[in-house]
């Protein structure tokens, strides 16, 4: 009597087993298993962005030296004619940078990055930039950065 109550439980326990194992029903008509389709999210652009918080963060990463997250911030469109070691030496330059934003109305933001040279610290470094965003249906990302030199003075 045992026996035949360990043999239904092993029988029923395989069944289960091998009916989890099957092809799916959802399979596809070659019988392969298809995963189901990657879920895109394309959100509208929200209408008062708040792109200094973006800019800002973006920054952080370059001054910080988390170079990945920087270059990962930037357009797939940027990123055709900019390398991540471009980014690198773009920014090289700076030693304690500061910098200053200010959000321009639309989808650009302006940059002002004080610092000294880091080859020379007697001397400062100014650069005007202007971070242009793009949304990509999830969040802002930057689609070009134009840079303006300002002069360099010597520091006091």
């Amino acid at each position: 009597m045992r026996a035949v109550r360990l043999f239904t439980m092993v029988a029923v326990v395989a069944i289960l087993a091998a009916g989890g194992c099957g092809p799916s029903r959802h399979a596809a008509s070659d019988g392969a298993a298809s995963a189901p389709p990657a879920v895109q999210r394309r959100a509208p652009a929200p209408a008062d962005p708040d792109l200094g918080t973006v800019t800002e963060r973006f920054y952080q990463y370059v001054q910080g030296g988390h170079w990945l997250f920087a270059y990962a911030m930037l357009s797939p469109r940027y990123r055709e004619s900019v390398t991540q070691t471009d980014l690198m030496h773009r920014y090289e330059q700076f030693a304690d940078a500061d910098v200053a934003l200010r959000h321009v109305p639309g989808t650009t933001v302006t940059a002002r990055i004080d610092g000294t040279d880091r080859r020379d610290r007697s001397r400062r470094v100014h650069i005007d930039e202007a971070l242009k965003f793009v949304w990509d249906g999830e969040q802002w990302r930057i689609d070009d950065i134009a840079r303006r030199d300002a002069p360099v003075t010597p520091s006091r």
